[in-house]
């Protein structure tokens, strides 16, 4: 993770149904990393449940299995999205993440989150003040990334929008934050591309769905972000 950055996680928690439990979420050292906690809010598009709203959980999370409020016949899994940022300022180190459950006895999911020197830029003069279209609950949901990247691409100008409204919201935020370390680290648009093409493989966008992006964005980090922090001095 770049300082002034953000990652997401989704939790997934199945008990029998009936259950009660707590969700904790704690990092060592502890007040480097802030993390939140967002309950993941079902749609029902057809015969599918789609989670996509988010509502701002404060701890300790009690939970019950099913959720009463998603009214999802025989609910077993409730989703929890955990959106980690790391302040602008602190120095580069690794930080132990869990994600801790307690029914009657602890689970617990442990992550290393490994803090590098270089900054997510919180403003850059071009960025337009534009709004674009999220996609639809039922739409692909890459779409927000295609088109940022689309833009990064086509040369046009850098939004910085997105929220914590739903995870199509969340989506949009993080890559318009990886085109920007990309843009702020003067990576040429095309070379980028074709060198992660050259990379992944001719079909590496086509022959993974949605799921395209991750492969794309964690070269990003490794190329540009490592490599940038052996070659530039940061304070």
């Amino acid at each position: 993770m770049p300082r002034n950055g953000h990652a997401v996680f989704h939790v997934a928690v199945t008990t029998p149904p009936g259950t009660s439990y707590f969700l904790f979420v704690g990092s060592n050292p502890a007040n480097i990393i802030q993390a939140e906690v967002y309950k993941e809010d079902f749609v029902r598009i057809g015969e599918q449940w789609i989670p996509d709203g988010l509502t701002l959980l404060h701890a300790p999370y009690f939970g019950v299995m099913p959720d009463s409020a998603a009214e999802i016949p025989g609910q077993t899994t409730r989703c929890y999205m955990v959106d980690l940022w790391v302040p602008p300022n602190v120095s580069a180190q690794r930080v132990r993440v869990e994600v801790l459950m307690k029914i009657g006895e602890w689970y617990i999911a442990p992550m290393e989150v490994r803090i590098v020197a270089p900054r997510v830029p919180s403003h850059v003069p071009e960025w337009s003040m534009s709004n674009p279209r999220l996609p639809e609950v039922g739409e692909r949901i890459d779409t927000a990334a295609i088109e940022c990247v689309a833009d990064y691409l086509l040369g046009a100008p850098q939004t910085w929008i997105g929220g914590t409204r739903s995870i199509r919201d969340v989506i949009r935020r993080d890559a318009e934050q990886d085109v920007a370390i990309a843009r702020e680290f003067g990576y040429p648009p095309l070379p980028l591309w074709f060198l992660a093409g050259a990379q992944f493989g001719p079909s590496w966008m086509s022959g993974t769905g949605a799921e395209w992006y991750l492969p794309f964005r964690d070269w990003i980090y490794r190329k540009i972000l490592l490599n940038t922090t052996v070659a530039r001095a940061y304070p």
